[in-house]
């Protein structure tokens, strides 16, 4: 082991046989990182002559102890190179005011403890004196054995001192105060203690001292500190607070003997509620995973992965996401993805793709499974088709705005993959393979705007009568070297043929949404319906609905009741869809205040909303003077009858 000391790095160990150094400095009490000299003693001690004084260190406890001119020595500085040890083994260092030698053996440590005293106390760090009016102490502080104060004044600081008045400066200190720190506290020099937010009770602060040999008082001083409880945590304010909440329980149960003839009535209520939480979740579980995946999950808990020789995998991802997020807010970015991968989802239930996943700004689909019949890949090539149809669209109308878009490349590869679910607790269908890689190569390797299929995917959709292509010969992808590529479009006269992508426009007061519809309730044609709900995907939810069943269906949208009041005053509707719990005015006032209204317009038919299906909602949805009610999560079916009823009910009347 090699000692080593350093002009600025203090003293250095040197393990010859692992090559370690092990660094020692001020940090770890060290007087000064300038080592002069280091000699050691028969004791196997180190002594250094250093910038500030001598210090000796003990290799065995890893501490220090340090000399200064008031312990002696010629100066606190001494000089490079001016240290020996003779054969007696007296060490001599040499400073710039003389030398200074020593026989380590004859040295002896001072054993005798310091005597610590507390000399001061603070309340709210306003000193404590004895004697003064309101003093909580009956004697002076260092005569005290303890005082007690209230919980409005339990912000206390206590100063301390050792009773040894030679070299003050070295001497350290550690306190406790039981009944809140755990461990004694090392406060090193520092001869105060602050504690803040003490609860109420009885503590006892502890304190020692160190003289400068570090040698500890092990008895120490202390002192108790009682803080009294505010009125609130009184016994007798407890005892309050019981026979309140006994009083309390009594009339509760007083009620529930009143509402014990409606007790079947809500058990009825309840099991119904439980029957469509069970179908929200299975619809859930639908949504998250295949049809056929999700029912063998069910019925065998769980489903086993397969083999497919015949996928066709699409990938696509925004150019520059990063770029274009930072100039949106995190809910306009949110918003904006919302909008696209909604879109994204209805067209691959158009085409019959099944939605694989989406990673950040990354969209993946895929043809042929889990069933192999389905998925064509003239399917996904079409649907992928329409989805650059959708970017194009909501670049033009958020451009018109002034606001920046995201624009977006599409590969496709057809080729086997393995599916099957991952997960324990939250289930994902994935799909595996080096068709995956390949498609993900076609996206990347592909240009905004555009459509990048595989060979393998052409020669299955190259007789198709509504595509063209524009073969771009090999190109190079990443990891894969080159690879034959193609664009392709769709026919004009397909295009014009094509439904009609969904575009959602935003402005600030209505959401208004397009979308070709299938026209299931074709008696609803063109209804004007007024929205009043505050929860943006619940808006989602019903706008979806209503186009995918209402040919010419117009929605405006309203995020609280005062707005749907100020859209009722305005315009025409033919039925309203009233959330009841919303910010600002509730479903029910605004309903109050739509009947208030005059003319026909208070003749408006309105259907309550809400996620409470017990009795007493229904009841109040009524006397606010709604006309129907629909559960939520509500189902299409159950929304078009409502519709169905209050307007058959407007007519009659």
């Amino acid at each position: 082991m090699l000692w080593l000391g350093m002009n600025s790095g203090g003293l250095n160990r040197f393990d010859a046989r692992t090559g370690d150094v092990t660094r020692f400095t001020t940090a770890d009490g060290l007087p000064n990182d300038v080592v002069y000299g280091v000699l050691s003693d028969d004791r196997g001690r180190l002594w250094m002559s250093t910038n500030k004084g001598i210090s000796r260190f003990d290799p065995r406890t890893k501490s220090f102890r340090n000399f200064s001119a008031g312990d002696g020595l010629q100066s606190d500085e001494f000089n490079r190179h001016a240290y020996c040890k003779d054969e007696n083994g007296r060490l001599y260092f040499g400073g710039v005011s003389g030398f200074n030698w020593f026989d380590t053996k004859e040295l002896e440590e001072d054993t005798t403890p310091v005597t610590v005293r507390i000399t001061g106390i603070e309340l709210m760090n306003k000193p404590v004196h004895f004697g003064t009016e309101g003093s909580p102490l009956a004697r002076p502080v260092h005569l005290s054995e303890g005082m007690e104060i209230p919980y409005s004044s339990n912000m206390v600081s206590f100063s301390f001192a050792s009773m040894e008045y030679a070299a003050p400066e070295l001497h350290q200190y550690r306190y406790k105060l039981e009944g809140f720190d755990p461990d004694w506290i090392d406060a090193g020099t520092d001869n105060s203690a602050i504690y803040t937010n003490l609860d109420p009770g009885t503590y006892t602060f502890r304190v020692r001292g160190m003289n400068r040999d570090g040698i500890w008082d092990e008895q120490g001083t202390s002192f108790r500190l009682t803080v009294r409880p505010p009125w609130y945590m009184t016994w007798w304010f407890y005892a309050l607070v019981v026979f309140v909440l006994i009083g309390g329980t009594l009339y509760y149960i007083r009620g529930l003997r009143k509402q014990r003839e409606k007790l079947e009535m809500t058990v009825f209520m309840r099991t119904h509620e439980l029957s469509r939480e069970k179908d929200r979740a299975d619809e859930l579980l639908k949504n998250i995973l295949p049809a056929g995946i999700a029912a063998a999950l069910k019925r065998m808990g769980h489903a086993e992965a397969r083999h497919y020789d015949q996928v066709t995998v699409l990938f696509s991802d925004f150019r520059d996401f990063t770029g274009v997020s930072e100039k949106l807010s995190p809910s306009e970015l949110v918003d904006e993805l919302n909008v696209c991968f909604n879109a994204f989802d209805r067209i691959m239930e158009k085409h019959g793709v099944e939605k694989i996943k989406t990673i950040g700004d990354a969209y993946m689909a895929a043809g042929g499974v889990p069933d192999p019949s389905g998925g064509l890949p003239a399917s996904v090539v079409r649907a992928a088709l329409e989805m650059q149809g959708i970017m194009a669209e909501r670049r033009l109308e958020r451009g018109s705005q002034g606001k920046p878009s995201f624009e977006m490349r599409v590969g496709i590869h057809t080729g086997p993959v393995v599916a099957g679910i991952v997960g324990r607790r939250k289930f994902q269908y994935d799909i595996w393979g080096d068709t995956v890689n390949i498609a993900s190569r076609m996206e990347s390797s592909g240009e905004v705007g555009e459509v990048n299929i595989s060979s393998a995917t052409y020669a299955f959709v190259k007789d198709e009568p509504d595509l063209q292509f524009r073969s771009r010969g090999r190109v190079q992808a990443k990891g894969k070297g080159e690879m034959e590529m193609y664009f392709v479009s769709a026919l004009a006269s397909a295009e014009s043929t094509q439904a009609g992508p969904v575009v959602v426009q935003h402005r600030p007061e209505t959401v208004t949404t397009h979308r070709q519809p299938l026209g299931l309730y074709r008696e609803l044609k063109d209804l004007r319906v007024l929205l009043a709900e505050d929860n943006s995907f619940n808006v989602m939810v019903a706008q979806d609905e209503l186009e995918f069943a209402i040919p010419g269906v117009k929605v405006d949208v309203a995020s609280n009741g005062k707005e749907a009041l100020d859209l009722a005053a305005k315009n025409n509707y033919d039925v309203a869809l009233m959330d009841v719990q919303m910010p600002e005015m509730d479903g029910y006032m605004a309903t109050r205040a739509i009947r208030a209204l005059p003319g026909n317009k208070s003749r408006l038919p309105i259907v309550a909303l809400t996620a409470n299906v017990m009795q007493a909602e229904v009841d109040r949805c009524m006397e606010a003077g709604m006309n129907a009610f629909v559960p939520k999560p509500f189902k299409r079916e159950e929304l078009m009858k409502a519709l169905q009823e209050v307007l058959t009910q407007r007519s009659a009347t």
